[in-house]
């Protein structure tokens, strides 16, 4: 989740492809591919119904706005620690053109 002190609340989305297996055999997409799936217009459609069913339960000042799907974050990469904690400031790093259009900026 990223908002702090912007105008809305925005999300970068990992998903966990073991968990969308179904969807993904439904939609001909490869979980190997990670990178390409972060451009599927089926998942982002997917992701998108689910933001917006849990939206549901929040204000409108607590929803999600805007969220970008991106591949899995890593060790290697230094996102993760080695107990597997987001590090926050290098995954905003990566991710800044991201964040960035999710902005406006």
């Amino acid at each position: 989740m990223i908002g702090d002190r912007r105008k809305h609340l925005a999300a970068l989305v990992v998903p966990d492809y073991e968990n969308l297996v179904d969807f993904l055999k439904e939609n001909n997409l490869d979980p190997k591919t990670p990178d390409a799936l972060t451009k599927s217009k089926e998942l982002r459609t997917f992701i998108q119904g689910r933001i917006r069913e849990i939206n549901k339960q929040f204000s409108d000042v607590e929803t999600i706005a805007t969220f970008a799907i991106v591949p899995p974050l890593t060790q290697e990469n230094g996102e993760l620690t080695p107990s597997l904690k987001v590090r926050r400031k290098i995954v905003q790093a990566h991710f800044k053109d991201q964040i960035d259009s999710m902005y406006g900026d």
